[in-house]
């Protein structure tokens, strides 16, 4: 089968205790997950086994690699050097392992989203590099770039009091003619310029990633589990008065392309998902609302630029 080297070894599997949602999966772990949601017994889907231990060094025959990842049709291989490494394999095992400088608050951030993101994808998800938060139709997901203010966006309408539904991380999967996406943890993360622009005080941080000088809060978030995909929004800055337009054409398509959470891209898919994802992001670009949002660089210009979406999706 596809997986693994022959040479490594595998740890033993542990027996997972706790049960907890995120991003629309059910993720069993064998130690408490701190800021998630728990759950008293297994939901509908089936849940993603989370473990911890040693990830092998490379797969055995992949089809597709970097000098970051390896993949074939049933596994995936990603190495963030000296950080951390995770193994997802069929969309039912990931086995995360953490290096000695990772923070807590780093370690279950990197171990969640990645085997959220990746066990969906290989469960037919769209896992999308965004932000966002709940308004009254359903969630708008922020996405572009690094550095396009994904998360500063999204914690700007938090403090006008519209519900934080994800960070980092939005999982989107086709249900009963429409599009869901799964609530994450009631996290943030902002640089520290954004934090102070924003007036959110370091001193609240659970957690600081010195490296990118980025802090970790704790924000109230939506109180339901999965919502509808009211918007997705391309973020890039420019002069001028901020610009909401929604995109036509070949445009949505390029931008979910673009906003795929995983560093092998749609076109490198291995061969047996390409096709399926292509024909999904195709669906998605066709059904859901994709805009581009436009706005200065500076912080004066960010209240605008909040009325703007404000008005577009608030009411």
């Amino acid at each position: 089968m596809d997986g693994i080297a022959a040479s490594s070894e595998r740890p033993e599997p542990s027996i997972a205790r706790y049960l907890y949602r995120a991003h629309g999966v059910t993720l069993a772990v064998d130690r408490p997950a701190p800021r998630l949601s728990p759950l008293p017994s297994p939901g509908r889907d089936e849940p993603i086994s989370l473990a911890f231990g040693a990830v092998p060094l490379a797969l055995d025959r992949p089809e597709v690699q970097d000098e970051y990842f390896q993949a074939t049709a049933r596994s995936y291989l990603f190495r963030q050097p000296k950080q951390w490494a995770v193994l997802v394999e069929d969309g039912r095992e990931a086995l995360f392992e953490g290096g000695p400088a990772l923070s807590e608050e780093q370690f279950w951030y990197s171990a969640v989203t990645n085997a959220a993101g990746v066990a969906g994808y290989q469960r037919g998800m769209f896992p999308l590099h965004g932000s966002g938060v709940l308004f009254p139709a359903g969630m708008v997901a922020f996405t572009g770039r690094s550095g396009a203010g994904k998360t500063t966006l999204t914690a700007g309408l938090v403090q006008r009091d519209y519900p934080l539904f994800a960070d980092d991380l939005c999982l989107i999967r086709p249900e009963r003619g429409t599009y869901l996406t799964g609530r994450g943890a009631p996290e943030i993360r902002l640089l520290r310029d954004a934090a102070e622009a924003l007036g959110w005080d370091h001193d609240d941080s659970f957690g600081h990633q010195p490296a990118r000088d980025k802090f970790a809060f704790v924000r109230e978030q939506s109180p339901i589990d999965d919502a509808p995909m009211l918007a997705i929004v391309e973020l890039d800055f420019a002069d001028g008065p901020p610009r909401l337009e929604r995109l036509e054409g070949v445009a949505p398509f390029t931008a979910l392309v673009a906003g795929i959470r995983l560093r092998m891209g749609l076109p490198s898919f291995p061969r047996a998902q390409r096709g399926p994802a292509f024909a999904l992001v195709t669906r998605m670009a066709r059904d859901i609302p994709v805009y581009r949002f436009t706005r200065p660089r500076r912080y004066e210009a960010f209240a605008a630029g909040l009325d703007l979406l404000v008005g577009a999706f608030g009411r």
